[in-house]
């Protein structure tokens, strides 16, 4: 039973679940309260963190009411959760994310004007810059944890961090590091509208204007 506006810490890893610590849990989130009672909100979030005033579910209604959705957990696979008011709640995982680790080198191909290229080892924590030199040099560039989406704004590559919270500017001429900006809660899409670089956050349900 969950108290009403009183946080609660689940230590995912540490449960009966049999799922490692992990940098986000996929999970449903099932509200029972009370017969006649309803739930005004709950809400589900790195534990150790301030709530970020996201919310998974509304039920104020009452009712047994569920909902599916991505938390980020600390780094001990821990999560908070949120009711407003008493309720029982059933928390149904069924997927996580975790650090990936660097895959080995990708074998090189064969030489010769008609030989194709062999293809690049995978990197979990890097972008890659492919710029035609005499060898056709690969270069990769270190940015933050879990690189989704990328952008050109003509001058510079943006990367955002699923992980970090942040976004990550690279000068394209080099891939030196110009900058590194938080945004909001599980950033994936970057784009340029020719004068600012805009950042969909998954988690918080916000865009950020850079």
């Amino acid at each position: 039973m969950l108290s009403g506006n009183k946080a609660r810490t689940i230590p995912v890893a540490k449960s009966n679940c049999n799922v490692p610590a992990a940098k986000a849990y996929l999970a449903h989130f099932v509200v029972v309260p009370p017969e006649g009672k309803g739930v005004g909100y709950l809400s589900a979030w790195e534990a150790g963190r301030p709530w970020p005033g996201t919310v998974v579910l509304n039920a104020d209604k009452g009712g047994i009411i569920g909902n599916a959705t991505v938390v980020p957990a600390s780094a001990d696979g821990s999560i908070q959760v949120l009711a407003t008011d008493d309720t029982d709640l059933v928390i149904d995982l069924y997927g996580y994310y975790v650090a990936a680790p660097a895959g080995p080198p990708g074998p090189a191909g064969p030489m010769g004007p008609q030989g194709p290229a062999g293809p690049a080892g995978p990197n979990t924590m890097a972008i890659a810059l492919l710029k035609w030199y005499e060898a056709n040099q690969v270069a990769s560039f270190a940015v933050g944890q879990g690189p989704r989406g990328v952008a050109f704004d003509g001058t510079h590559i943006w990367v955002a961090n699923y992980f970090d919270r942040t976004v990550t500017k690279l000068r394209a001429s080099n891939g030196s590091l110009v900058g590194t900006y938080p945004v909001g809660d599980l950033p994936e899409g970057v784009a340029f509208d020719g004068t600012h670089i805009w950042v969909a956050n998954y988690n918080s349900n916000t865009v950020s204007k850079l």
